[in-house]
């Protein structure tokens, strides 16, 4: 590894830990090493990138604009040195995968069981990030296969949308509306809504169909995602419209779950990183990963249907 790259991944280190005792810790080495590792970065470069006048140091105007630059070229070494590796160890037959932690519970972890179990798959890597950071672990991550709600168009991945679903109605067991078959809107005008943040398709959905029938909902609670609100559901707190994936992974004894109209469509996809080829085990991963969450779905209308 040229000193340079050690130089540039002191860098990054620093500035995401927010301080060099940090960075040591990430990189596992020594506090004195990386100070030594960045100041020969600063030598190498001929500036100052940091104010140590302060505690701890902070980037100076140039070093923040180096970073800003630098923090790319460490992405694509990342990118380059995975696959290398991948590429040097081929018949190993391992996985990146990258989701948000409702699809994690509700569909992958089962889909990387029964390949392992099958001997299909020796090893995974299941990172797992929150869908309101998409657009950036989209542009930081390093990974095999990405899968998601409401993927965003990003030139360097092809994506393939491989289920719609629709958002299901939750409420409480004990609530009069778990005795119907379908919850509209006007049922849900009556009641008290657990609303998620404001940049959810959800909560979005509801806001317009609350502007068209001039209806305002009752909503003294927020959550920050899908399972808080279900979780808030279950203790009798209100209702709330959740992705079906969300609300079946909850586990939760108190709630019932009902279709809701009108509908919002939201589709289910894979992303495929566009800079390294898509090996066979990535393609076995996908349908089985598609096929237990089409089988998942199929139980979910049948049994709130009921």
């Amino acid at each position: 590894m040229s000193s340079l790259y050690r130089g540039l991944e002191a860098l990054r280190a620093f500035v995401e830990t927010g301080s060099v005792s940090n960075a040591a810790l990430r990189l596992r080495r020594t506090q004195p090493q990386i100070s030594r590792t960045l100041a020969q970065l600063e030598e190498e470069i001929g500036f100052t990138l940091f104010l140590r006048n302060t505690r701890p140091p902070t980037l100076t105007r140039e070093g923040r604009r180096f970073y800003e630059e630098a923090e790319g070229v460490v992405q694509g070494m990342d990118k380059l040195r995975y696959l290398a590796k991948q590429m040097r160890e081929k018949e190993t037959k391992h996985l990146r995968i990258l989701t948000t932690p409702f699809i994690t519970n509700a569909v992958v972890t089962d889909a990387v069981a029964d390949l392992t179990f099958s001997g299909q798959l020796d090893s995974a890597q299941i990172e797992s990030r929150l869908h309101l950071g998409i657009e950036s672990w989209m542009s930081t991550e390093i990974f095999d296969l990405g899968v998601i709600v409401a993927a965003p168009a990003h030139p360097s991945f092809e994506t393939r949308t491989f289920l719609t679903v629709e958002p299901m109605a939750i409420v409480p067991k004990d609530n009069p509306l778990a005795q119907k078959a379908e919850i509209s809107f006007d049922d849900f005008a009556d009641q008290s809504i657990i609303q998620l943040h404001s940049r959810s398709m959800l909560r979005q959905h509801l806001a317009r169909l609350s502007a068209e029938r001039g209806v305002e909902l009752s909503s003294p609670f927020q959550a920050a995602n899908g399972l808080i609100a279900c979780q808030l559901v279950d203790r009798g707190l209100g209702c709330c419209l959740a992705d079906p994936f969300v609300s079946t992974a909850s586990g939760l004894a108190n709630i019932a779950i009902r279709r809701f109209t009108p509908a919002l469509k939201l589709e289910y996809s894979f992303m495929y990183p566009l800079w390294q080829s898509r090996s066979q085990l990535v393609e076995i991963m996908s349908e089985k990963i598609e096929t237990l969450a089409c089988q998942k779905w199929q139980e979910l209308t049948q049994n709130a249907d009921r």
